[in-house]
């Protein structure tokens, strides 16, 4: 399936966005180009690999239920996930996300950029923990049952952020994906004069 999720700032108009692009495939993260980046986007993009059972836990972010190390479905078989399991394990799912990310600020971009690019990166990595340890609460969900959840989740979002939060788009060809990243932006914002000139940069992540 494929996610769009777009997330503005209202303190900035449109001077702060941030896009987030989603591809799963059933593959173990071989596609170089599975989002269809034209070649100067590709240029720019910084791959960053993320291993949701390899990778060490910050203690305050543990959590023993949302460990894949320790996790069995009951419903499938599968679990616990071992050393080497994304390219070893027969059955895998591979994300591939693309964080586009654009901030009209000369002084505050690159402080912003890497902020995000460190919480993006966290966010993503406990998400899919959390994703994957719950598989048994969602694994008999049909597409439909799926995009009744998503919209639902959407409406009750926007609802709760009402107007001091950045407005999220669900477009036609994908819906929200990383609810949790409203909150990254909302904590992104900083005060300042927006300048003429574009900090961009485009983080890769699968």
């Amino acid at each position: 399936p494929y996610c769009k999720t777009i997330i503005k700032s209202p303190l900035f108009g449109n001077g702060l966005t941030f896009t987030i692009e989603s591809m799963h495939a059933a593959d173990h993260g071989e596609q170089e180009n599975i989002l269809n980046m034209p070649p100067d986007v590709l240029k720019k993009r910084k791959v960053d690999w993320i291993d949701i059972a390899g990778e060490k836990v910050d203690s305050k972010d543990y959590k023993k239920e949302h460990d894949p190390t320790l996790w069995h479905s009951t419903k499938t078989g599968r679990g616990p996930l071992t050393p080497g399991w994304a390219k070893t394990a027969p059955t895998v799912m591979c994300c591939y996300k693309t964080v586009y990310y654009e901030f009209k600020n000369r002084l505050l971009g690159g402080t912003v950029e890497k902020y995000m690019e460190k919480f993006e990166r966290g966010l993503f990595f406990r998400f899919h923990r959390e994703l994957v340890c719950g598989m048994d609460e969602w694994i008999d969900m049909s597409i439909a049952d799926i995009r009744a959840y998503e919209k639902n989740t959407a409406a009750e979002l926007k609802q709760e952020i009402h107007v001091d939060a950045p407005s999220v788009s669900v477009t036609e060809d994908g819906v929200i994906d990383d609810a949790a990243a409203i909150e990254a932006a909302r904590q992104a914002t900083v005060d300042g004069e927006v300048s003429a000139s574009d900090n961009e940069a485009v983080i890769g992540a699968r």
